[in-house]
């Protein structure tokens, strides 16, 4: 994989949101938690809502509280310092701080989201040094609460990152995945209440960054508004390739075609990036690679053409942005040839060659 930012939900993805969690929250907030679980029953009914800006949001949230019984101040001076001293006693998943440390090595980007507030105070009786992410938000400095896409987005130009580049890891798909792939964020899920299988879930995030190698890219000017080369879910191979041309192309029936890309890339010596088809292209419309799979070297400069040919009886469109390739990186093994005056070793195949087994 090749991230270059990471979002971590805090709460059931940096600590396990287990039974003993919500018990010393409760615990602690004696003798006012009578209004504990309305408190977080009222919050969780916000889900989703955008109020726009940070001062609505805390307002009508403390216009609820108040219509249904509860203080104004029950968060701040209540609730909050409850949850804080839980989180000191329940640092249940430690191994996560060490994973942060090696995301921030590689130069990864790193970011802390809620959709609770006192992010720092949080972090910190987690055993966390606030200053490992280089951003801290709640849900509620944006004026909504996940999933609403503007908190994913916003986060992204904070990091500096485009969507695509960022792994979102959360413990729900309702909130944390689908804010994610509203703006075409990967996300990995991972288990919010138990640990019983966060080893196997950290051996794995490990992995998307183990597997890893940066392939520096440089924009010409007739790709500076398109996508650069991304893998459309966390698993896949192959990174996606867009079509550069500014004006619509059309290549007939077995027609070829050298179709711009506006980008070049430095791939780093023992490795090439190969150009494949795309599977959906070719079963639909016969559009694939004619030098398939064509070899991107590590010391080529140039500008990433896609030799396309249109394998139909049909015309077909290429619209700029459109989706044409997929590149995939792969490790070169350098053969060095020598001469052999003498005969070279016997095989029971010989010279056999094509079609030599049959049809």
């Amino acid at each position: 994989m090749s991230f270059s930012g990471i979002i971590f939900d805090i709460d059931g993805t940096l600590y396990a949101m287990t039974p003993q969690v919500r018990f010393h929250s409760l615990l602690h907030t004696i003798p006012r938690s009578k209004n504990f679980f309305k408190y977080l029953e009222l919050r969780h009914l916000q889900q989703g809502k955008d109020f726009g800006t940070k001062e609505n949001l805390v307002s009508e949230l403390n216009k609820i509280l108040v219509s249904a019984g509860v203080a104004e101040d029950y968060e701040k001076n209540v609730f909050y310092p409850a949850f804080t001293k839980s989180l000191s006693i329940n640092k249940n998943r430690p191994q996560l701080i060490e994973f942060v440390k090696y995301c921030k090595s590689l130069g990864v980007k790193t970011a802390a989201l809620s959709d609770y507030g006192i992010i720092d105070e949080r972090l910190e009786a987690l055993g966390y040094d606030k200053n490992l992410f280089d951003v801290r938000v709640s849900s509620e400095d944006f004026g909504a609460f996940k999933p609403t896409s503007r908190i994913f987005k916003e986060i992204s130009e904070m990091l500096g990152l485009k969507p695509q580049q960022i792994l979102m890891v959360g413990d729900r798909y309702d909130t944390d995945g689908e804010g994610a792939k509203s703006v075409g964020m990967p996300f990995f899920k991972i288990s919010g209440k138990s640990n019983a299988k966060f080893d196997i879930e950290l051996k794995t995030l490990y992995s998307f960054f183990q597997n890893s190698l940066p392939i520096l890219v440089k924009r010409l000017p007739h790709n500076q508004d398109l996508p650069l080369p991304q893998r459309m879910t966390i698993f896949s191979a192959g990174a996606d390739i867009h079509a550069a041309n500014e004006l619509p192309i059309i290549i007939e029936p077995n027609q070829r075609l050298l179709v711009p890309t506006g980008l070049v890339f430095e791939i780093p010596i023992g490795y090439e990036v190969q150009i494949r088809p795309r599977s959906g292209l070719a079963l639909k419309h016969g559009i694939t690679i004619l030098n398939a799979p064509g070899t991107i070297d590590s010391d080529y400069r140039g500008e990433v053409g896609i030799l396309l040919v249109n394998l139909s009886n049909e015309p077909f469109l290429i619209n700029r942005g459109e989706r044409i390739a997929q590149a995939v990186v792969a490790k070169v093994v350098s053969g060095n040839f020598i001469e052999n005056k003498d005969e070279l070793s016997q095989t029971h195949r010989g010279s056999g060659g094509f079609g030599h087994t049959g049809k």
